[in-house]
């Protein structure tokens, strides 16, 4: 065979070679997707986000010696350690904010972020319930049942991108 021939075989087999990463582009497009579950997930983490600000901010002004909040003012009857709940229900805002940005843009450890706050808060409301029982103790119970419900779909879980195996870090490496 002449020089040209062979050129032309290792042309055509690196063609070969790299007609496959095609899928492969395609299907990291495919999984880059946010089905409309998660994105509703995604809403309901800032509804609960706003909702943790107001009480938590409720309960700061109250034991700073403020009158006035945005929505909960009607729900509390009986007073608590209010500067510490709202130390508490601060800083479960912010993560839950943080983890409904996650599922917007679909980072690995949105769940996580997820599940975390769904624990707190029900560790929240349990510690209130067995304090005083108020009356909106019991929505931020369901509220967060029904999120960790939720978050168990395996359509939910599966729309993550899974974290790297070792074997994959070393074939990188």
């Amino acid at each position: 065979m002449s020089q040209v021939n062979k050129t032309l075989v290792k042309l055509s087999q690196d063609k070969i070679e790299t007609q496959p990463a095609v899928p492969q582009i395609q299907t990291r497009l495919k999984t880059q997707t946010r089905p409309w579950l998660v994105s509703i997930l995604g809403l309901l983490l800032l509804l609960q986000a706003a909702g943790l600000f107001d009480l938590g901010l409720f309960f700061f002004t109250r034991g700073l010696g403020l009158k006035r909040s945005l929505i909960v003012e009607a729900f509390i009857t009986t007073p608590i350690n209010s500067l510490a709940m709202g130390i508490v229900f601060i800083p479960l805002s912010l993560l839950a904010l943080l983890a409904a940005i996650g599922f917007f843009r679909l980072w690995r450890a949105a769940w996580l972020m997820a599940m975390l706050l769904q624990g707190l808060s029900l560790l929240a409301a349990l510690v209130l319930y067995f304090n005083q029982r108020p009356g909106y103790v019991y929505i931020i119970m369901l509220y967060s049942i029904l999120l960790v419900l939720y978050l168990n779909y395996f359509e939910t879980s599966t729309t993550l991108p899974p974290a790297a195996s070792l074997e994959e870090e070393n074939n990188e490496g």
